[in-house]
């Protein structure tokens, strides 16, 4: 594996001189990169146990955790909800006219995904300063208060303010 090292008197000595200490720095080498891939292990192991230890913690108190839209993935049901309620209240505004999404919470991912499945619209967030008589989406559980649903599903829809 290793080629024996020249005689002493040769030139080349000098060169050969130096590989104990090339082998010292790749054998340091190996040693921080097995200090690292264990730290990661171990970074690794206990985030299985965090998340595990929450999920039965969860699951024998009897609440499911609900996720904000910041963990949403594609695929999932809370944004496909949001895509239906979306495609069909879209129909119902007019050409060029804003998307005003009630959201009491303020969320800015909500207001991310609305604006991906509507990119042909420009999706506004509205609040409590929404001007009177504005038209706005929101789900029925969190239509505002005094509002009339104008259009859209039972669950979802166009809902003017008062």
């Amino acid at each position: 594996m290793f080629a024996p090292l020249p005689p002493p008197s040769d030139p080349r000595a000098v060169e050969g001189a130096s590989l104990p200490s090339r082998a010292r720095r790749a054998v340091a080498q190996r040693r921080l990169a097995d200090a690292s891939l264990t730290l990661l292990l171990v970074w690794a192991g206990a985030s299985f146990v965090f998340e595990a230890r929450g999920a039965q913690h969860d699951r024998l108190s009897g609440t499911l955790y609900q996720p904000t839209s910041a963990y949403w993935r594609l695929g999932s049901r809370p944004p496909q909800r949001l895509q239906r309620c979306l495609q069909s209240v879209d129909a119902l505004l007019g050409e060029g006219e804003p998307v005003l999404l009630w959201d009491p919470g303020n969320d800015f991912f909500r207001w991310r995904w609305a604006a991906y499945f509507l990119p042909h619209r420009e999706v506004v967030q509205a609040g409590a300063s929404a001007p009177p008589g504005s038209v706005v989406v929101a789900s029925s559980r969190s239509a505002p208060a005094g509002a009339r649903r104008v259009g859209g599903e039972p669950w979802c829809g166009l809902y003017r303010l008062p």
